[in-house]
């Protein structure tokens, strides 16, 4: 079996043993030093692509077979900047005479580059392979070869963590919503209520509660998260609301002269007016007692 081939299948044994059980930071980097030793470079750069900035973010970045610090860098005047342009890029030597304005390319000694741009499944580029020498590259057959056969891998695995963190952000900001909804919702000097409608037409224990309705009826917020609507209604209201409801889901609101009960017995006399939304599917009914 020639070098090539013995490249190609332990760069496939790699992937099949580690890289899909190792994730992340420890993926990049394992990833990184194996080609560092496997093709005998003195760099190897796994980069994220930030577009708007037109700037790269190293994923994993190894020098003589130790992993490094991440950083930014500018795509600007690099070679980096052609490969993200085009497919497969190699320059076996003079790589600081043809890129005069890349100063990291000094400061690594850098005389050969070759690397693979990495797309997103909408054919979009979200970043890159590189890998430096410090001397004139004599294995470009076999270093391309194997860069073909990893890039897909690497490209899946930005891909899968960008759509994470964009699903965390996207998270924390419904987060930080709700608790904006649930402050304001807690500031109003009125009791609130929001109960979800059943099947059967009736409503079901309250999904939500102000910091008033708790007062005002004399149970703790969990206590009245487990009532209904008819729990806490004098039998007066839940007749009338009865009657009712069915024309308010029509009309989308419903404004009567009501009892609650509180939870040592007291009838209170409210005015509750309700509104019916929808929401994910269901019907919802946000009641105001005043």
């Amino acid at each position: 079996m020639g070098n090539i081939d013995t490249l190609v299948t332990e760069t496939l044994m790699f992937i099949a043993q580690k890289g899909w059980t190792t994730k992340n930071q420890a993926f990049y980097d394992s990833l990184s030093l194996f080609l560092a030793k496997s093709l005998n470079v003195s760099y190897v750069i796994i980069d994220k692509l930030i577009p708007e900035d037109n700037v790269a973010e190293t994923l994993s970045y190894v020098a003589f077979n130790e992993v490094k610090a991440n950083i930014f860098y500018p795509l600007k005047n690099t070679p980096c900047e052609n490969v993200m342009n085009r497919s497969l890029c190699c320059y076996d030597k003079n790589i600081q005479k043809l890129f005069p304005l890349d100063s990291m390319l000094v400061d690594m000694k850098a005389e050969s580059y070759i690397g693979i741009p990495l797309w997103d499944t909408k054919g979009e580029p979200i970043g890159l392979i590189a890998l430096l020498d410090t001397k004139t590259l004599d294995n470009v057959t076999e270093i391309e070869t194997i860069l073909q056969i990893v890039a897909v891998r690497v490209a899946h695995e930005i891909e899968r963590n960008i759509y994470e963190n964009e699903l965390l952000v996207k998270n924390q900001k419904l987060e930080e919503s709700e608790e904006t909804y649930r402050m304001l919702y807690n500031s109003m000097n009125d009791a609130l209520f929001s109960a979800e409608l059943n099947e059967d037409g009736t409503l079901g224990k309250f999904i939500l509660v102000n910091d008033i309705a708790c007062k005002r009826l004399g149970y703790t917020r969990e206590e009245l998260l487990s009532k209904t609507p008819s729990d806490i209604n004098s039998e007066k209201t839940r007749q009338l609301l009865g009657l009712r409801m069915q024309k308010g889901i029509n009309e989308k609101n419903i404004v009567v002269e009501s009892e609650n009960v509180t939870k040592d017995g007291r009838i209170i006399p409210i005015e509750l007016s309700t509104n019916i939304a929808r929401f994910r599917n269901k019907i919802i009914f946000n009641s105001v007692a005043r």
